[in-house]
């Protein structure tokens, strides 16, 4: 009797495996620079709010939202913005006011996503 086994097998079991597993990991995420001057990151948050859906996380009483820090609210804005964008090529860098991380920027009650 024939084998029914398939050379192919082991590869498509992990290829379901990573897709119901949710994938390959995220390692890199878009954050406010803490070198950037305050002007430059309010700047660069203002140009981000107005593509799509970047800022719907950050608005006021959403668990995203941190009064009187503005670098946590851009990270939120710049990340989201960034994982929209970034298979088109574009760079965490926004006018210099964000950075590329390694490191989970996520808070308490704010789960910062990597696409």
């Amino acid at each position: 009797m024939p084998s029914t086994f398939s050379p192919l097998l082991p590869f498509l079991t992990l290829i379901l495996l990573a897709h119901f597993s949710g994938g390959v990991s995220c390692s890199d995420w878009c954050v406010a620079s803490n070198e950037a001057p305050d002007s430059v990151i309010q700047k660069a948050l203002d140009w981000v709010c107005l593509y799509g859906s970047a800022c719907n996380r950050i608005k006021v009483g959403l668990p995203c939202y941190e009064a009187g820090s503005l670098r946590a609210v851009a990270t939120v804005a710049f990340n989201q913005y960034w994982q929209q964008v970034k298979q088109g090529g574009t760079h965490c860098d926004l006018f210099g006011a964000a950075t590329l991380v390694h490191t989970d920027p996520s808070r308490e009650n704010c789960t910062i996503p990597c696409v």
